[in-house]
């Protein structure tokens, strides 16, 4: 997942180094003065989490600034079979939350063959002409969501299912939950985002 970091200074001291709870991150970019770009780390673990920044000048550090919550795939995920993801917000148990999928196909199939859309444990993918957007790799994007609410510890499972279509397999979806908050500003609490590899099953 890339992040953005905003603060001051981070432009006089190349090169930059940026850590998650002492984890480093990848693939960091210095934008401006008061802008970095980096990759988070593998393993880092749901919570607050605290960061540090390090050039040549010395170090910014920010205890418990940064809070970070997870998608993750409990098996890979392939075509013909249903695939689960557990997703962890751990300030928002038994919260409400949405999940939408966004993905990248070549062709299109009618709702009814990719599973029962009543079924809420499973998003119901379809082909909605109007709901597709064209992205950079220049195949059609198309979304769909879902609404539960996570348990006691933040945390909630969804499953996806794919029909055996060649042009799924080698490419990523595009996983985003967010946590619901009407008192929100923007009616939402927390967000967590996944790209997940299709493979051949």
């Amino acid at each position: 997942t890339r992040i953005a970091l905003t603060g001051s200074n981070f432009a006089g001291g190349d090169p930059q180094t940026v850590t998650f709870d002492g984890l480093p991150a990848s693939d960091v970019t210095v934008i401006d003065n008061a802008r970095i770009e980096c990759n988070l780390p593998l393993g880092l673990r749901p919570g607050w989490v605290d960061v540090a920044i390090t050039h040549a000048q010395g170090t910014q550090n920010a205890s418990n600034r940064f809070f970070y919550t997870s998608i993750e795939a409990i098996a890979p995920l392939s075509v013909s079979a249903p695939s689960s993801f557990r997703m962890t917000f751990p300030a928002d148990a038994n919260q409400n939350y949405q999940v939408l999928v966004a993905y990248g196909f070549l062709g299109g199939l009618p709702l009814s063959q990719f599973g029962n859309p009543m079924d809420t444990r499973v998003i119901p993918i379809n082909d909605d002409i109007f709901l597709r957007a064209v992205v950079n790799n220049q195949f059609p994007q198309n979304f769909a969501n879902l609404t539960g609410t996570l348990d006691g510890n933040g945390q909630g499972t969804f499953q996806v299912f794919l029909p055996t279509i060649q042009s799924y397999i080698g490419h990523f979806l595009c996983f985003t939950a967010v946590t619901l908050d009407v008192l929100a500003p923007s009616g939402v609490d927390n967000i967590a985002e996944a790209d997940v590899y299709v493979i051949q099953p």
